[in-house]
């Protein structure tokens, strides 16, 4: 079944000082909170138990500060790290993190109550920028998808996450997710989404939910169609109601500006570092 919510139509309550949460789902192992900050606020989270939180910043600029940071994109004083819209984080449970803004920061959140309990193997902290990681490109158009959560990125498989892009009129073939429920989350731009015969609007701010099993289509509009769509757990197999309409995504070694990717980057600083130790 599945069920529609745009954040304009969800009343925001106040939760601390400077900051306010609109709860645009809640069900099934899974809470998505659209959550402001006003300048000068401070967010802190950490999550217990089995939980892990993953959040998306969707608008405003800001700092994460954390008790250590392993893994750094772009450096702030102060053991911080900088966060813009394009950045992604993972916050396992018993690993706290302060967001703060000076101007103002928005942030999707998704709370996934039963990712399991960490261990040495994962989940784990991660911060990154989704413009610099690898892009996978449709064999069938130019849609295109980067990971921002799954098993190689944050070592859990309680959730994956995608940002993906539509160009104008560009739609999926009917497809549904065996072992896992689907979310649709958009940035910007319209199209629609159909399931059961009933068809939705995607525009910014709408969040859809697909329950496990539930065929689907996505369709972008007259412009590009840019959404979050993540799954949980992060484990499943698509299935195409049509299988001519197959999707097969294929990595590009390339980020979104045909520049190096993150793990480029990574792979030179280590071949560096081992020239280094040998001179």
């Amino acid at each position: 079944m599945t069920v529609a919510c745009n954040e304009g139509a969800v009343a925001a309550e106040s939760i601390a000082t400077g900051i306010s949460r609109q709860r645009l789902f809640s069900g099934h192992g899974v809470v998505v909170d659209r959550l402001k900050l006003a300048a000068g606020a401070t967010l802190k989270l950490e999550a217990k138990g089995k939980s892990l939180f993953w959040l998306q910043v969707l608008d405003g600029d800001g700092t994460l500060k954390t008790p250590y940071a392993t893994e750094r994109l772009t450096s702030a004083p102060d053991d911080r790290q900088a966060l813009y819209n394009t950045h992604s984080t993972c916050l396992p449970a018993g690993f706290p993190g302060a967001f703060s803004t000076v101007n103002g920061l928005t942030l999707l959140c998704v709370e996934v109550t039963e990712a399991g309990v960490p261990d040495a193997n994962g989940p784990h902290f991660s911060n990154i920028d989704w413009t610099l990681e690898d892009v996978m490109q449709s064999g069938r158009d130019d849609r295109k998808r980067i990971e921002v959560f799954g098993q190689g990125l944050c070592g859990s498989r309680a959730l994956k996450a995608d940002v993906v892009l539509y160009p104008a009129d560009a739609a999926s073939g009917e497809a549904y997710h065996e072992g896992a429920a689907s979310f649709v989350y958009v940035f910007s731009g319209e199209g629609t989404a159909t399931a059961a015969g009933k068809t939705y609007p995607l525009r910014p701010g709408e969040l859809l939910y697909f329950s496990e099993s539930e065929p689907h289509v996505l369709k972008a509009g007259k412009g590009e169609l840019r959404f979050l769509e993540f799954y949980v757990p992060g484990e499943f197999n698509t299935v195409w109601t049509n299988p001519s309409e197959t999707t097969v995504w294929r990595k590009t070694g390339r980020n979104i500006s045909g520049g190096l990717t993150m793990s480029d980057e990574k792979e030179r600083w280590a071949y560096r570092r081992g020239a280094w130790g040998r001179l």
